[in-house]
């Protein structure tokens, strides 16, 4: 969230932009996603936070977004969808787990990054049944910068699990629990 460029073409302050933004994280309404600042390759990354509503239907709703949807708006909202559960699943399990998200200025992003005590696992959310490579191209360049990522999800409409590497799960978007259930059976162990 860029919080100059919007108080720009809404013509009030930034620091009023973010004491709103700050209004619909206290009454619950929104969570902040923050960023991974840090670079193991001098590589530019991107520091504001992005935002999540609680409600999609909120979203929608102030979004003016009507009925019949393109499959963008739709791709767009299943994101969105994901990173609440990833919210909510990760509070559930415990308070050292973090959401996180992380964006190369020049493109390249990961929608959700998993901080377990700076261990990171990088999540990437398709609207597809088949994610193929190509969809895990961002997830490869993070996984060889961060040697603090082991593994990484891809989560999507797929119908059920399946490898894309060594290090690239494909998961069913119903799945996504599994994810801190692995989390809790490492900690046991």
């Amino acid at each position: 969230m860029n919080f100059t460029r919007l108080s720009q073409d809404i013509g009030v302050t930034d620091t009023t932009v973010a004491n709103y933004y700050q209004i619909l994280e206290d009454c619950l309404i929104a969570i902040r996603i923050d960023p991974i600042t840090n670079s193991q390759t001098k590589r530019r990354l991107i520091k504001s936070p992005k935002y999540l509503f609680f409600d999609l239907g909120i979203k929608r709703a102030c979004a003016n977004e009507g009925t019949r949807l393109p499959q963008r708006v739709i791709a767009d909202l299943f994101e969105h969808y994901v990173g609440n559960e990833l919210v909510y699943h990760s509070q559930l399990t415990s308070p050292h787990i973090k959401v996180k998200y992380w964006r190369d200025a020049s493109g390249p992003e990961i929608d959700f990054i998993l901080d377990v005590a700076h261990q990171y696992i990088p999540i990437e959310v398709k609207w597809s049944d088949k994610p193929s490579a190509s969809d895990a191209r961002h997830l490869k360049r993070f996984l060889d910068e961060y040697i603090e990522a082991k593994a990484a999800y891809i989560i999507s409409r797929t119908p059920h699990r399946y490898k894309l590497d060594d290090r690239i799960i494909v998961l069913p978007w119903q799945e996504l629990g599994k994810i801190f259930q692995e989390l809790k059976e490492q900690e046991r162990n």
